[in-house]
């Protein structure tokens, strides 16, 4: 004899309270969410390279080390980096994690989920870990240029503070290009305290054409 309607929707409903209670994925809600990301990777205006104004202290360029979309998933490890490059005087920098939600079509830059500040220093790598992933983030580096503009060492100090900033998205769900960027990022984890050349993480990451003749040939790792 078949169920009536009603047992078996409440049939249904146990099982979905079952599998939540076992912290299962349920598919709709994990392909909605495949879904959401994909959407995000194609239309977030982000950029891994900040830096490169003319005031001295924007000048020095700051690098998220991801896949060029600015758009990354780092995975269990939650392990990112940035590069800097060679200034005359170095600036700490300033690190920013923030919530990101789009509710339709509409993206939201929502609270603080973590910042801190890295030392000034040479050119070079830091590697770091970012919060984690619960829902996509803004991860946003920018060299404290307003150190300068409170010292009062130039004839540009108003323009310090204008340097645009490092900007990317951190996703949950890596794709194959994240996967080659984690592994990468393993690699210089390996070589903390040490230094690596330059040419070879321009070639890992696609920067060789922001490479000049100014930059060292040995980069320092600093984790």
């Amino acid at each position: 004899m078949p169920f009536p309607l009603s047992v078996l929707s409440r049939l249904l409903l146990s099982c979905l309270v079952v599998v939540s209670s076992l912290g299962l994925p349920i598919a709709g809600v994990s392909a909605q969410q495949s879904s959401d990301q994909a959407r995000l990777r194609n239309t977030f205006p982000g950029r891994r390279v900040g830096g490169g104004t003319r005031a001295e202290c924007a000048s020095r360029l700051l690098v998220h080390l991801v896949p060029p979309s600015s758009t990354y998933a780092p995975g269990s490890s939650r392990r990112v980096a940035l590069l800097e490059g060679p200034a005359r005087n170095p600036r700490s920098i300033a690190v920013s994690f923030r919530d990101y939600r789009v509710d339709g079509l509409q993206p939201t830059v929502g609270s603080m989920v973590k910042q801190q500040t890295l030392p000034a220093g040479a050119a070079g790598i830091y590697l770091f870990h970012s919060p984690s992933l619960n829902e996509p983030l803004i991860w946003e580096s920018a060299f404290n240029c307003q150190e300068a503009a409170a010292s009062g060492d130039g004839l540009l100090d108003f323009a310090q503070a204008e340097a645009p900033p490092a900007l990317t998205l951190l996703l949950s769900e890596p794709s194959g290009v994240d996967q080659s960027v984690a592994a990468d990022l393993s690699w210089l984890s390996k070589l903390c305290g040490s230094s690596v050349a330059l040419s070879e993480v321009a070639a890992r990451f696609q920067l060789t054409d922001i490479v000049t003749s100014d930059w060292p040939v040995q980069l320092p790792v600093r984790c």
